[in-house]
C-alpha cells in the first residue's frame, strides 16, 4: 500500500530533441501492462474527478485510484494496494476492488459503496457486463 502525489508536466518535443534524450539517458526496458478501468452510476468517480483502475504486470498486479489534489490542479493523489495476479483476477472477474487496504478505507471515508463499482469500457463509453 503507498500514497504518493502525482504531479502532471506536459512539454512539445521536436523529433530531434526526443531522439537526442533518448540517446543521453537509460529507459527501462518496454513491458506490457493491462489496465481495467472503474466507473461508479451515473459516472459517480468521474464526476468526482477520480480514477479508479486495476492494473496488471506479468508478475503481479496494483489497484490505484487517483483524486485530485486540492492545491494544484495537475496534481494528484494516487492511492495503491498491491495485488498478486490471482487476486486481480478474481477483483476483474467480479468488477469489483479489494475490501481491505487503502482504497478501501478512503471510499469508506467518502460514503462510497464499492459494489457499485462495474468495469467501465473506455472505447465505447458503455459498461462491461457483470460476469
Amino acid at each position: 500500500m503507498s500514497q504518493t502525489i502525482e504531479r502532471e508536466f506536459k512539454t512539445m518535443l521536436t523529433a530531434a530533441q526526443f531522439s537526442q534524450l533518448k540517446a543521453d539517458y537509460p529507459f527501462a526496458a518496454p513491458f506490457v501492462q493491462t489496465n481495467y478501468y472503474f466507473e461508479l452510476p451515473n459516472q459517480g468517480l468521474a464526476k468526482r474527478h477520480w480514477g479508479l483502475r486495476i492494473r496488471l504486470f506479468d508478475t503481479y498486479a496494483e489497484q490505484t485510484l487517483k483524486v485530485p489534489t486540492v492545491e494544484n490542479a495537475h496534481s494528484l493523489i494516487e492511492i495503491t494496494d498491491r495485488l498478486t495476479l490471482e487476486q486481480a483476477t478474481h477483483l476483474i472477474e467480479h468488477q469489483t476492488v479489494l475490501s481491505s487496504g487503502q482504497i478501501a478505507v478512503y471510499f469508506a471515508a467518502q460514503a462510497v459503496i464499492i459494489k457499485e463499482l462495474f468495469i467501465w469500457d473506455r472505447q465505447q463509453r458503455t459498461a462491461r457486463p457483470r460476469l
